[in-house]
């Protein structure tokens, strides 16, 4: 629930053949499509199954579109982006990643577009706009900007403890069910344990048991509230990678420096 807490308002502060083949029971299906009334040994059951899931997958690859709802929409817009990751680095972070992202912020009149990423190594990030990238063995090479590529990754795709937070959470009740990227998923309501975190709700097939979507609900009482609601599209799951996947590719015309990225602000 850490990562719960801290990814989400970070955001706006600044084998599986065999899980595929493995069905929950007829009578809990025809129970979780009733909104509300389902016990909470089968949301558990779920978030189990997602669970496990998750920690066969040792690298990721999909599309995501962000939005935003509320007064969080006072510190970012929506965005989309296509992510690959791989490993993990705590508190929240993968060890590999590349993100492509657009996104816009309160007071912009156009999207920016941001490539960014690390191979663990060496951090590099693109403005496109500026047509400049910058790279450095210092992550914090990337600036403000790392916070925006981050904000969406589905971490409990590499992270060691996927599901965890939510098993062990307060609370856990089916409300229904979602059709995302022609994925029909379980939509489960989570309680954290930790106080004040934020609630979340989570789409999970109901084929692989893996994540396709997230909202997560922030309430902090008379500062913000509003919600982060996440989607996914065109999930692969451990797909080739090379030692190319992770690194700059500095396009025609681009400069390159090693300079920190400066405030997107």
């Amino acid at each position: 629930m850490y990562r719960a807490i801290t990814l989400a308002l970070a955001i706006c502060i600044i084998s599986m053949p065999a899980l595929a083949d493995e069905k929950v029971s007829a009578p809990c299906q025809d129970q979780a499509k009733q909104a509300g009334k389902s016990e909470s040994p089968l949301a558990v059951e779920i978030l189990k199954k997602a669970d496990s899931a998750a920690k066969t997958v040792s690298a990721v690859q999909y599309d995501v579109v962000v939005n935003i709802t509320g007064d969080l929409q006072r510190f970012r817009g929506p965005s989309k982006a296509s992510i690959i990751a791989t490993g993990y680095n705590p508190p929240g972070i993968p060890e590999k990643y590349s993100v492509d992202t657009h996104m816009t912020l309160p007071c912009a009149k156009k999207e920016i577009h941001l490539t960014g990423g690390t191979d663990g190594k060496t951090y590099f990030l693109i403005n496109h706009e500026k047509k400049t990238a910058h790279e450095n063995k210092d992550p914090a090479v990337m600036g403000q900007a790392s916070k925006f590529l981050l904000s969406g990754m589905m971490i409990e795709f590499v992270t060691p403890e996927p599901f965890t937070d939510e098993i062990n959470g307060k609370s856990q009740k089916i409300t229904g069910s979602k059709v995302i990227d022609g994925e029909d998923c379980y939509e489960i309501h989570v309680i954290y344990a930790v106080e004040k975190a934020p609630e979340a709700v989570w789409y999970i097939s109901k084929k692989d048991f893996l994540p396709r979507g997230r909202i997560d609900k922030i309430n902090i009482p008379n500062e913000v509230s509003g919600t982060i609601e996440k989607s996914l599209s065109n999930l692969k799951v451990d797909p080739k990678l090379d030692k190319e996947t992770f690194k700059l590719k500095l396009p025609k015309d681009y400069k390159k420096t090693d300079k920190t990225a400066p405030d997107l602000t």
